[in-house]
């Protein structure tokens, strides 16, 4: 048996980078991989969904997006959250500032 196909999915966020500052609009870059295909991906701004992609994303995949933050506060908590074919999760999250 392949132990990566039974491993969780690895998320890592490359923007915005921790720490920073946000504007009207957030551009999120995030990479995803994983040993079993990647079905589902999540972006959750202050724990509320606002992006759910859902498709055959494969083994690895590039997430590029931007969006306009809802209500931010001072102090943000940007996550994003991946799911594979085995119901398997991963993510990673930044906190960012307004």
């Amino acid at each position: 048996t392949n132990p990566a196909s039974s491993s969780a999915p690895k998320v890592k966020i490359e923007e915005p980078s921790l720490g920073s500052f946000i504007q009207s609009q957030i551009s999120l870059k995030a990479t995803v991989q994983s040993g079993a295909s990647i079905t589902q991906i999540e972006v959750y701004f202050n724990n509320k969904l606002v992006r759910e992609l859902k498709s055959g994303f494969g083994n690895s995949y590039f997430l590029n997006l931007a969006f306009a933050p809802p209500d931010p506060e001072l102090q943000n908590l940007l996550m994003v959250k991946a799911l594979d074919q085995n119901n398997k999760t991963g993510e990673a999250s930044v906190i960012v500032y307004r």
